[in-house]
C-alpha cells in the first residue's frame, strides 16, 4: 500500500505527520511501514525545535499506537526543510490499520515549513 500527501500540521501531542496508508493484516502476517515527510521552519530567526518522530499504527476507528522506537529532539534551522523519515516491522492483531510517520513537539508553532510526505506499507509471514 502506498499513500502521499501534504504533511499534516505538527501538534503538542502523537498524531500523524504523514499521509497514512490504509492496509488490511491478515492473522499470522506481519507489517512493515516505511514513512518520510518533508519538515522545517519558514520564520528568519525563528529555528523549529523538539521534534519526537514514531512510526504509528491505528485500527481503523481506534487510537493511535506508537513504536517505541523512535528519533527525538530533531531540530530545523530557520528557512530550512529537511526529509525525516523512519520505518519499523509491526506485528498487529489482524485487521484494517492506518500506518505512517507519526510525532508531536512543545515547540510545535515553529515547525510550520512542511510540505509532501510519503508512506509506504505492506504484509509478510
Amino acid at each position: 500500500m502506498f499513500s502521499a500527501g501534504s504533511s499534516s500540521a505538527i501538534t503538542s501531542t502523537t498524531a500523524f505527520i504523514a499521509a497514512p496508508a490504509r492496509i488490511t493484516v491478515a492473522a499470522g502476517q506481519k507489517l512493515w511501514v516505511q514513512s518520510t515527510a518533508a519538515l522545517g521552519n519558514a520564520v528568519a530567526g525563528a529555528n523549529a525545535t523538539n521534534l519526537n518522530l514514531y512510526i504509528c499504527y491505528r485500527l481503523v476507528g481506534g487510537s493511535i499506537s506508537a513504536i517505541s522506537l523512535g528519533t527525538f529532539g530533531l531540530t530545523a534551522l530557520a528557512g530550512q526543510r529537511h526529509h525525516f523519515g523512519l520505518s519499523a516491522e509491526i506485528a498487529p492483531a489482524a485487521g484494517d490499520y492506518d500506518v505512517g510517520l507519526c510525532g508531536y513537539s512543545s515547540d510545535f508553532a515553529d515547525w510550520n515549513n512542511n510540505e509532501w510526505s510519503y508512506t509506504t506499507a505492506f504484509t509478510h509471514t
